[in-house]
């Protein structure tokens, strides 16, 4: 199922905030896809009249890359600034399937594979930095808190009979590059830390720094 602007807002809004609290920042610039630079390898099976163009007696595939936002952070032990290309999503509890996190996933292999050799993405998002790496971060939202599944033995689990298995093979993720999950009981938590230190501020008891 799509999500709709309100909801699509809502996992914007938690993750600016949330991840904001972690010291992450985050770049303004947001929903700007960029053109894939690996075509033939990345295409949809099937073309769509928005995708192909006519030239001249043949048709050339048109491709781009969503990117919702950028998150960035310098690593203190790799000593080297993290981008990470984020897709926000936000559903509620039927919603969060394994086409949609499958489907999620392989988008986001493909956009990070493309944006390490883009100049597009280079000249929109990289902040002159010579010592620097971008990953994938898929940001799954339950908007009606009702998500109680363990995530990744849902999905990921390799007990036989598991149905809803996805298998990572079919994530297409270049070597070297590596794509991180924030799952429902993960935002929980770190809205859970914001919370508890935000109180712990208030009575005066959170431990300031001298």
């Amino acid at each position: 199922m799509s999500e709709t602007a309100p909801t699509a807002e809502m996992a914007n809004k938690i993750s600016t905030d949330l991840l904001a609290w972690f010291k992450w920042n985050k770049i303004k610039l947001m929903d700007q896809d960029f053109n894939c630079m690996k075509v033939e390898k990345h295409k949809i099976k099937k073309r769509t009249k928005a995708e192909s163009t006519e030239i001249g007696p043949t048709k050339t595939l048109k491709h781009t890359h969503p990117v919702d936002v950028i998150f960035h952070y310098i690593d203190p032990y790799l000593g080297k600034r993290i981008y990470f290309n984020t897709d926000l999503k936000s559903y509620q509890k039927k919603s969060i399937s394994t086409t949609q996190i499958r489907t999620s996933l392989q988008s986001l292999a493909k956009t990070i594979e493309c944006a390490k050799v883009s100049k597009e993405w280079m000249g929109r998002y990289h902040l002159n930095t010579d010592n620097y790496e971008i990953r994938a971060l898929l940001f799954t939202y339950n908007h009606d808190n009702q998500y109680d599944k363990e995530f990744y033995k849902t999905f990921f689990h390799k007990e036989k009979g598991n149905t809803q298995k996805i298998n990572t093979d079919s994530i297409p993720l270049a070597k070297g590059q590596q794509l991180h999950i924030i799952e429902p009981a993960i935002i929980n938590y770190m809205q859970t830390i914001l919370t508890d230190t935000s109180q712990l501020h208030l009575e005066g008891s959170f431990p300031e720094k001298k």
